[in-house]
Parts: C-alpha cells; structure tokens; sequence
C-alpha cells in the first residue's frame, strides 16, 4: 500500500494531509480530455511508426487476435481478459522492434 501511495503521490494523483489522511487529487473533464488526446497522438504515432518497419507476420497476426478481444456485459472473466488483450496489445505496438526502421 505505501509503495502505492507514494506512486500515486508521486504522479500527483494522491496528496497526504498530516494527521486527516489520503485525499485524491480532483482531475478536471479538461485534464481528462488532456489524457486522451495525449494517449491518441502517442498511440498513433506509435502504430505508424510500427507498421512502418516491416516487423514479422507472427507479431501482426498476434496483435489481430489480440485486438479483436470482446467483452460480454456482467461477466467480470470477460473483462479481464478484454482488460489483458487491450494491455499486450498496446505494448505490443510501443515495444522496440529488433529492427531498425
């Protein structure tokens, strides 16, 4: 918990107030939406940048699979491995290809 609380403090997310306790930051819609477009800008750059370098046909057709992943609603396993697939999927995309574009 404490190596927890202070990466969140750390990332500004969770400030501590001596003897009141933990409070979490307030993250305004603008941040929210700050997030995002940060997220779509690197992700695509990201994507582009991948698809460029001729990586191996094994790696793309994994990154298929993984990015048709469903979930079904109210079922908690689903979640998960939708939650899992969309994670290796997103680093399957940042990860440093062994060669050089």
């Amino acid at each position: 918990m404490r190596e927890a609380a202070a990466r969140l403090q750390s990332e500004n997310l969770l400030h501590v107030v001596a003897t009141r306790g933990y409070f979490i930051t307030e993250i305004s819609f603008q941040g929210v939406n700050d997030m995002y477009d940060f997220r779509a800008a690197v992700e695509g750059a990201s994507a582009e940048f991948a698809a460029g370098c001729n990586g191996d046909e094994k790696e793309f057709r994994q990154l298929t699979i993984l990015s048709r992943q469903n979930f079904v609603v109210h079922d908690h396993e689903s979640y998960l491995r939708f939650i899992e697939a969309d994670t290796n999927f997103h680093l399957g995309i940042a990860r440093p290809r062994a060669t050089h574009c």
